[in-house]
């Protein structure tokens, strides 16, 4: 465990010197694999029951990384294998490490209580605590596949913090709502002034229109803002997802 206050890395990105290039990155879903840098752009198709099995994901994906030998890598991860939350905390600057750990600790195994021997990252952003656990599998099979593939492991990274950090058009100084759809599941945030204030994700059990819908005007009720306008949306999927009124899809990023 460790605690940090940037919201984006599992394990903090080291590049060695501060004009380094970009490590590569390998972006894992259920649906497939994307691995880009210096240009390039490799897809693998998608994988049988990888949305049950992150290991047999990773394993498929081993085979793209046997040339980066001694490179730096940085691994992009579902959000269907992680779980989160957002913790108000009153004087955060007063507490100490263990204590931030212990209160994001306890605070997420009330919400899911099979993550209370995941693996835990804390990140602080004013007085809200982001607290994100990644299934155990999930981050040993990463580690595994960085070593036997012999590249350096920079970063592990849930897709909704990638998107918000790496991708063009995001609001940063401006608030914003911004809608993650990946198969099976959405996430919805709510950005002011750079930091993520709401985050909620809901799994498809039903048409992602209206899930999308009910995520949007139940944030924005709890937020006391207007429900309604533009939303962010950045989708794996071909297909456009059209919101209902009153909200609309405005920058609309596929990735």
């Amino acid at each position: 465990m460790f605690l940090d206050r940037a919201i984006a890395a599992f394990l903090r990105p080291a590049w060695g010197a501060p004009f380094g290039s970009r490590p590569r990155s390998l972006l894992l879903t259920p649906s497939g694999a994307r691995f880009f840098g210096d240009g390039e752009v490799v897809d693998v198709p998608s994988f049988q029951d990888a949305a049950a099995d992150p290991v047999a994901a990773l394993a498929a994906c081993a085979q793209l990384l046997t040339s980066d030998r001694g490179k730096r890598i940085r691994i992009v991860l579902s959000d269907l294998w992680i779980r989160h939350c957002l913790i108000p905390v009153d004087a955060a600057d007063s507490l100490g490490d263990a204590e931030l750990l212990a209160l994001a600790r306890g605070q997420l195994s009330r919400q899911h209580p099979d993550t209370s021997e995941w693996p835990l990252r804390v990140a602080l952003q004013g007085n809200t605590l982001l607290a994100i656990a990644i299934r155990p599998e999930a981050m040993d099979g990463v580690r595994a596949l960085a070593e036997q593939a012999g590249v350096r492991l920079t970063s592990i990274e849930p897709l909704f913090a990638y998107l918000r950090d790496n991708v063009p058009n995001v609001p940063e100084q401006r608030d914003g709502w911004l809608l993650l759809e990946e198969p099976g599941l959405l996430m919805v945030m709510f950005v002011r002034a750079g930091g993520i204030v709401a985050l909620h994700s809901a799994r498809l059990d039903e048409d992602a229109a209206i899930v999308a819908s009910r995520l949007l005007d139940r944030q924005a009720a709890l937020l006391g803002v207007g429900a309604g306008g533009d939303v962010s949306l950045f989708s794996g999927s071909a297909s456009p997802l059209a919101l209902p009124l009153p909200w609309r899809v405005g920058e609309r990023v596929r990735y």
